[in-house]
């Protein structure tokens, strides 16, 4: 318990530390959603707010029935990469669930596939 503790206080503070000084421009922007396998709301909290400190990421929610994480971030910054590195550094599983989505589309897709 105080390892994984230990472990996410680290990571946000090193998200912290990068994120400082970082604005954004709607136009640079880039959308993308994950599937994250978990229901905690402990785990909603630790990921919006660690993702959020990642420099590069301007939004970042996360929607526990659906199990998505939507994260609006410059491309230039991160790429998906390093925020599904990010989330799976925390201890929870997560995949890509889209590759690229424009900012400027704001509508979302619907998912027709309910599992």
């Amino acid at each position: 318990m105080k390892k994984n503790f230990l472990k996410f206080i680290s990571l946000a503070i090193i998200c912290f530390l990068t994120s400082i000084g970082v604005t954004f421009s709607a136009e640079e922007l880039s959308t993308t959603i994950f599937k994250v396998d978990t229901r905690s709301k402990d785990a909603k909290v630790k990921i919006e707010t660690v993702v959020s400190m990642l420099k590069g990421v301007s939004e970042v929610e996360f929607d526990l029935v659906s199990k998505k994480l939507e994260v609006k971030f410059d491309p230039a910054e991160i790429d998906e990469k390093m925020i599904q590195y990010t989330v799976e550094a925390l201890g929870y599983p997560i995949s890509q669930e889209n590759n690229d989505r424009d900012s400027r589309n704001l509508k979302h897709p619907q998912d027709s596939t309910k599992k």
